[in-house]
């Protein structure tokens, strides 16, 4: 993401510069990723479509596990706002969450009849002596990108931490659950909330 913390940048110049060069290398597929807002990346993405048509251009945010984004705004909200007018390929989430928690955002963001790409951290960051580790298991990596695939994710793979042996047990776990994934349907908002409500306490309550 271009950085404009003090506002005396002109976030979409930066971009078309930067695409520009790219452009001009020959790259076609363009990740405009860890955003936590949408300034310029409408403007870029239509850019892109209307300067190289076959181009492939994914949008990804980075938002904590509660939704929001370092700025304050809600995922949900990101991606709203880039349907409005942004013509990315693709629009999905990056960084800052391991596996659980981007499964759950996944899991409550409407992404009907959009693209979505998830990218988690390999688990979440120790620093020991000025160094940083994730620490996160390959295996439940694997098994958390298997449902990130079963909840409609249709590109996947991997921010901060994440190693060769994330992704190829990723790839293999894909592999084997490919029938699961294609059969099993897309729940709609409502299910969703009707499934989060049937808890054991909830259920008490009801019954006095």
């Amino acid at each position: 993401p271009v950085s404009n913390p003090s506002g005396d940048v002109d976030v979409l110049a930066e971009y078309r510069f930067v695409t520009d060069l790219f452009l001009e290398q020959g790259a076609r597929c363009f990740l405009f990723e860890t955003n936590a807002n949408t300034d310029g990346l409408k403007e870029i993405t239509a850019y892109i479509r209307e300067t190289c048509p076959q181009a492939y251009v994914i949008v990804s945010f980075a938002v904590q596990a509660d939704g929001f984004s370092r700025d304050g705004i809600l995922a949900a909200d990101l991606f709203a706002d880039m349907q409005k007018g942004g013509q990315a390929d693709a629009l999905g989430l990056n960084c800052i969450c391991g596996a659980r928690h981007m499964l759950q955002l996944a899991r409550e963001l409407e992404h009907e009849g959009m693209t979505l790409a998830l990218m988690p951290n390999a688990g979440y960051p120790t620093v020991i002596e000025n160094r940083t580790f994730y620490d996160g298991d390959p295996q439940y990596f694997a098994a958390q990108m298997a449902e990130m695939a079963a909840a409609g994710a249709k590109i996947l793979g991997g921010c901060c931490g994440t190693t060769p042996l994330h992704m190829e047990l990723t790839a293999k776990a894909l592999a084997g659950r490919g029938q699961e994934i294609i059969a099993r349907p897309a729940r709609s908002q409502k299910q969703r909330i009707e499934e989060s409500a049937d808890s054991l306490f909830w259920n008490k309550l009801k019954q006095g």
